[in-house]
């Protein structure tokens, strides 16, 4: 079960999504002088030293050349060579260097932690959630019931990062369920294996498959944690509630599930490792670690996530017969997809406005309107006419702006519907809104008409040519 859902919280998740570009690959540096002689190096990354360049390498007994005779701060990894006699070329496990983090290294390295944002009047710290580690208590497990409950949509309740597209990707590929057969291997799959070093610290590896870029990150288990202040109990996706027991009595209380937390976690290492997958908007205010995933387009989440060719549709109200065409793909089951939506503080793009503001939606099958109950920056009104309510009245749903949404595999109750998940956790509430909340059993779930469906997004993302599940 999801958390509590605080309006004011969500404000700063409103994202918007931008075509990227393809990755161009970066080469090691080569150390080559000798373990004891001074060398200077220079490095592809201009973050990685002051001046670009490694100064001095001594080895050491574990194979790794270390710059300097100590180090001096953090250390990071990248793959190198060096001499460790005349004429004998060795290949350590890693040589490292003091100064900026170096993303490539990071992802290596399980005690690297990415950057978070800092929010007004509230502090976090990373800390221990799988434990116990160092003392501390256990927050959680990593599943909700490892080999029988693995994770649903239901798992996913965005924090203040604007990570959306990630989530609604994450829900999109949950909502089939726990089969072995199911979308949900692509996620249960991307661990590799996890270890306890000496003090408790779960340690995890995490494979992304984005073509061209796979890799694999390495992570503890230590989140953002609050400290002080009122905001979210963690920065990014917050922790929910198995179904174990879900029931009141006590006898087996349910268990914080961690998985997708410590999932955002390595993603955002992977895309710090690989910053062109970030939306332009993002890399051009300077964001990384944790707030370098606002705005990532979920087609981007598919493709690390299951090795496809990430590929995204945007309306033409010139010509909609493209973008209800690939919808009609997704719905059947065809490709895995996700959706996103127009601004809610002008509706622009929906469609032409009367003189009230409100959108007359495709083949007038319903209506787009600004919110008068919530918040006109954030949601709006949608009247599907198409689709009644037990009363037989036309139903009336809340919908985020600039928001992308997962598409409820499991949930489509007869032809001409369709059931949209809210990474958010919580819907804002109307009248006939489907599902306020989401439970273990899935996530909060909006229902629309085809018609309306198709006259109310903006973009549809998918991926082509997934790795086959039985080759994970």
């Amino acid at each position: 079960m999801a958390s509590t859902f605080d309006f004011n919280r969500s404000l700063n998740m409103i994202s918007n999504y931008h075509n990227t570009t393809l990755p161009t690959p970066e080469a090691n540096s080569t150390i080559t002088n000798g373990t004891d002689s001074p060398v200077v190096v220079p490095i592809t990354s201009p973050d990685t030293a002051d001046n670009g360049t490694i100064s001095k390498v001594v080895s050491t007994d574990n194979g790794t050349v270390i710059v300097g005779n100590t180090a001096v701060g953090p250390t990071f990894f990248r793959p190198g060579t060096y001499d460790s006699a005349p004429g004998v070329k060795d290949t350590p496990i890693a040589f490292s260097f003091t100064g900026a983090p170096d993303p490539i290294a990071a992802i290596s390295d399980a005690a690297a932690q990415p950057s978070f944002p800092e929010l007004d009047g509230c502090s976090y710290e990373y800390r221990s959630v799988l434990g116990p580690a160092n003392g501390t208590k256990s927050a959680g497990g990593l599943w909700a019931l490892e080999n029988h409950v693995w994770l649903t949509s239901g798992n996913v309740q965005q924090g203040s990062i604007g990570d959306c597209g990630m989530g609604s990707a994450i829900m999109s590929l949950a909502s089939q369920g726990i089969g072995a057969s199911s979308w949900t291997q692509y996620l249960v799959k991307t661990i590799s294996y996890t270890v306890t070093d000496l003090q408790g610290v779960r340690q995890l590896a995490f494979r992304f498959k984005y073509p061209g870029k796979e890799a694999t990150v390495l992570i503890d288990d230590q989140l953002p944690t609050l400290t002080s202040g009122s905001c979210w109990p963690y920065l990014g996706f917050q922790p929910t509630l198995d179904a174990v027991c879900p029931g009141p009595d006590g006898t087996y209380p349910p268990t914080n599930v961690f998985f997708v937390p410590l999932l955002e976690k390595a993603f955002a290492k992977y895309i710090d490792a690989f910053p062109e997958l970030r939306s332009p908007s993002t890399t051009e205010a300077g964001w990384t670690g944790y707030k370098g995933l606002t705005g990532i387009r979920p087609d981007v989440a598919f493709a690390a996530f299951t090795g496809g060719t990430p590929n995204a549709i945007y309306r033409d109200l010139d010509s909609v017969a493209p973008i209800i065409l690939q919808l009609l793909r997704c719905i059947r089951d065809d490709v895995i997809c996700a959706v996103d939506t127009y601004p809610a503080a002008t509706l622009d793009g929906m469609g032409p406005k009367d003189e009230y503001g409100v959108v007359h939606l495709l083949g007038d099958s319903g209506w787009a309107a600004p919110n008068t109950q919530w918040n006109q920056e954030v949601s709006y009104t949608l009247i599907d006419f198409d689709n009644l309510n037990s009363e037989g009245r036309s139903k009336v749903v809340e919908m985020i702006g600039l928001h992308a949404y997962g598409i409820d595999y499991a949930a489509t109750p007869y032809p001409g519907i369709v059931k949209l998940l809210n990474p958010w956790g919580c819907n804002p509430t109307y009248s006939d809104q489907s599902g306020y909340c989401g439970s273990y059993e899935g996530g909060p779930r909006v229902e629309l008409s085809l018609r309306v469906y198709a006259s109310m997004l903006r973009a549809v993302y998918w991926v082509d040519n997934p790795i086959a599940l039985g080759d994970l």
